[in-house]
């Protein structure tokens, strides 16, 4: 009877009606008592006991336990009930209870398994509690039993682990090699890989080898806590590695950016290395060299990476350093728990450049770092600097808490309203109506959080919408000075750096353009002087000489005139040397032409003197004439051409002028806005041939699309004439050119942009205008 009821028992325990289990088992356990039953009070503690224990009732486990051990109850059983009563003792923190329930093992008669884990299980007690010279002497003893040889690696872990925790990492790390090696398909040995990894991490010093070792312990078979600790360290160490790898590669880009012959002399050296690389095949192959034998046979060099010309800027260099060394900052802070590294790649991330991204996180982590030292007026100088200079940055509230200020309700700002409405306007396509109104909110509250938000939507749309990207780069270089800590001017400081940077190119090129034509306008004020000069004379000279002297010189002036513009020389005269590409303009054809007119009237001014030489003043009248039309159209040639190997961008906006340029903007925008009435209002810079195309917007540098096709844009004007007759030999060419008038109220100027197209793929798009630029 008793014995089905204790099926019951274990059968609403399995059913987990838990508490009519135990109220079974209590009852049973009474009479069983009674009756002396030692088998079922056995079975009955068993089921008790175990149930606790899983429910991590370790107290009541360890009370029912030593009910257990009142009972009559076998010597094996004891010792084996002693083991587990001092394994619960540990995990209830009760250390000396756990020793002598481990100590009382012995007086009874263990198995083999429960003898070596009572014997191991103090060994650990006494390490925890601080008595390692015990411990060790226990586990060099457990060590010696040739009848523990079988767990002879959890025996050596342990050793190891007492030579870690006292900072002998050398013996630690022998001793953590030694199990790898010898135990590695053990749980044991996943666990020393572990800590093999550590060590090298934090006291070698050897990330990349602790690393590889840690993805060795996650490979294990070690405890489950192991290997996620072996995880989380390696995802760490890959990120440090990573940051470290992208930091090498902008220190060579920033060579390569400071001197350029660098660069060329590393591709050089690299091309060599290639060569000799296959010079080597080549011998190894006629010699029959064997890939193994390679090392014996010729000797390596050290290998070369390719070098790759960088394609950012200085200051892009400069700003993404700053965010390398904040990103290693915080790793060491937070994650490799060393603060004084920490403190160190904080101060080189200030230090890098003053458009550091993370200025505000930078300084309330150096006031932690100063907190972590007790050296609180130097953190609440940190914490004071984040509150008072970074307004706009949530960090500042908690900059507020150390120093004891004002917090601000970043969430709700009265100017929220005006921005939702504005970005409602902008949602029904009104993009000028919108852009006014997020500037007018920048203008009214430029202290507001929004200030900041509206400037940077306001620049999204003249960029992307209203397709006037350097007036949109005005609008982000405002942000950029005035709120140059904000997440919006952050967001776009390498676009705007860029575009920074092209300008200075683009001018670089108009420089050397100018100075490549200085000669030819020196002519032409030269042969201004001359035939003013020459002029005189001839007035001089009509008192007391003679016709026949005064025709003379004139034949002289008027021959040397001609010679000046004879058919050999016009190429020279126009400043056109061999292979130098011909600038945009009026063509070569055309000038030609112009000089060739010009020797005509010369030769029929001299006819004109043979036949009429008493008429001086005729002569003089026409030279005159001629010599100042002449004069005049080559001043207006020569600017045509300066004017026309220009390319035509908006000028870079001087700091100081900002403010003037942003009002110019929106007052231009302001003006778009009357009657904007979504998609149905065509763009208002669309002109000539070119109204029946949509608006396009910008994919790259000259290269648009309407969202299906591709266009080119070949060359750009200011002159309508020029880029008309531009467009009529496009067309005799196949071309579908077409003219885009674009007006800029921002330097009130007016350029007529050629545009080719439309392309089925942007690659056909680059190739024509790769084909036409060449020919400009």
């Amino acid at each position: 009877a008793l014995e089905n009821k204790l099926w019951i028992a274990k059968s609403h325990l399995q059913l987990r009606e838990f508490s009519k289990a135990l109220d079974e088992f209590d009852e049973l356990e009474k009479i069983a008592a009674q009756a002396e039953e030692q088998e079922i009070l056995t079975e009955i503690y068993r089921s008790k006991i175990g149930y606790l224990i899983h429910e991590e009732n370790y107290e009541d486990a360890t009370a029912e336990i030593k009910n257990f051990l009142k009972s009559d109850i076998t010597d094996e059983l004891r010792a084996e009930v002693l083991y587990e009563l001092g394994v619960l003792n540990i995990k209830i923190e009760n250390y000396e209870e756990a020793e002598l329930a481990f100590t009382e093992v012995q007086e009874y008669q263990p198995t083999f398994e429960t003898d070596f884990n009572s014997k191991f299980e103090l060994a650990k007690l006494k390490k925890k509690t601080g008595d390692t010279e015990k411990s060790l002497e226990l586990l060099t003893e457990l060590d010696n039993e040739d009848k523990f040889a079988d767990s002879r690696d959890r025996i050596e872990l342990e050793m190891g682990k007492i030579d870690y925790e006292n900072g002998n990492f050398e013996d630690a790390f022998q001793t953590f090699t030694d199990i790898d090696s010898n135990f590695s398909k053990t749980e044991a040995g996943g666990e020393a890989a572990f800590y093999k990894a550590e060590i090298l991490e934090s006291y070698f010093n050897d990330y990349d080898s602790s690393l590889v070792i840690y993805r060795k312990a996650m490979a294990s078979i070690a405890d489950k806590e192991i290997k996620d600790k072996a995880r989380n360290k390696a995802v760490l160490l890959e990120k440090y590695l990573n940051i470290l790898k992208g930091q090498n590669k902008l220190d060579i880009d920033f060579k390569y950016l400071q001197n350029e012959e660098l660069f060329v002399q590393d591709s050089i050296a690299f091309v060599k290395q290639e060569e000799q690389d296959s010079i080597r095949k080549v011998i190894e192959l006629e010699q029959g060299i064997r890939a193994s034998d390679r090392k014996t046979s010729i000797i390596d060099t050290v290998r070369l990476v390719k070098p790759i010309r960088p394609k950012i800027s200085i200051d892009s260099v400069d700003v993404l350093k700053s965010k390398n060394y904040y990103d290693l900052a915080n790793l060491f802070f937070t994650e490799f728990n060393n603060p004084d590294s920490a403190y160190k790649y904080y101060n080189l991330s200030l230090a890098e450049t003053e458009d550091n991204p993370n200025k505000a996180q930078t300084y309330y982590a150096l006031g932690n770092y100063y907190l972590i030292k007790n050296e609180k007026q130097k953190a609440d100088s940190m914490f004071t600097i984040v509150y008072e200079e970074f307004p706009f940055n949530r960090i500042r509230n908690e900059a507020a808490k150390q120093i004891g200020k004002p917090l601000y309700d970043f969430d709700k700002d009265p100017v929220e309203d005006e921005y939702i409405a504005a970005e409602k306007i902008y949602s029904n396509n009104e993009y000028n109506t919108a852009a006014n109104k997020f500037y007018d909110i920048y203008k009214n509250h430029p202290n507001s959080i929004y200030a900041s938000k509206s400037l940077y939507t306001m620049g999204f749309i003249l960029e992307n919408n209203l397709n006037k990207p350097d007036s949109a780069a005005a609008i982000y270089d405002t942000l950029n000075t005035k709120y140059r800590n904000t997440e919006y001017a952050k967001a776009v400081l390498l676009k705007l750096t860029g575009h920074k940077q092209e300008q200075l190119r683009l001018k670089a090129v108009q420089d050397s353009i100018k100075k490549a034509n200085a000669p030819l306008v020196d002519k032409t004020k030269n042969a201004k002087i001359d035939s003013t000069s020459k002029q005189t004379q001839i007035v001089s000279d009509q008192s007391g000489k003679g016709n026949k002297a005064f025709i003379d010189r004139n034949k002289n002036i008027l021959a040397d005139t001609t010679k000046r513009i004879d058919e050999d020389k016009i190429d020279e005269e126009l400043g056109i040397k061999q292979n130098q590409i011909i600038p945009n303009g009026k063509k070569n054809e055309e000038k030609i032409d112009s000089l060739k007119s010009e020797k005509e009237k010369l030769i029929e001014i001299e006819e004109k003197v043979k036949e009429k030489p008493n008429k001086k003043e005729v002569i003089t009248d026409s030279v005159n004439q001629l010599s100042s039309n002449r004069i005049k159209e080559s001043i207006e040639t020569n600017q045509n051409l300066i004017d026309s190997t220009k390319i035509i961008a908006e000028p870079k906006v001087d700091s100081n002028q900002v403010n003037i340029i942003i009002d110019e903007v929106a007052d231009s925008l302001k003006q778009n806005a009357v009657g904007d009435k979504t998609s149905e209002k065509t763009d208002n810079n669309l002109q000539n041939n070119d109204k029946a195309i949509p608006n396009l917007k910008i994919v790259e540098t000259d290269i648009y699309t309407d969202g299906t096709s591709y266009y080119a844009q070949v060359s750009s004007w200011k002159t309508k004439e020029i880029a008309e007759n531009e467009v009529k030999k496009l067309s005799t060419q196949n071309y579908n050119a077409f003219i885009f008038e674009e007006t800029i109220p921002e330097i009130k100027a007016t350029f007529f942009k050629i545009r080719v197209g439309p392309y089925s793929t942007l690659e056909s798009a680059k190739e024509i205008l790769t084909k036409l630029s060449s020919k400009h």
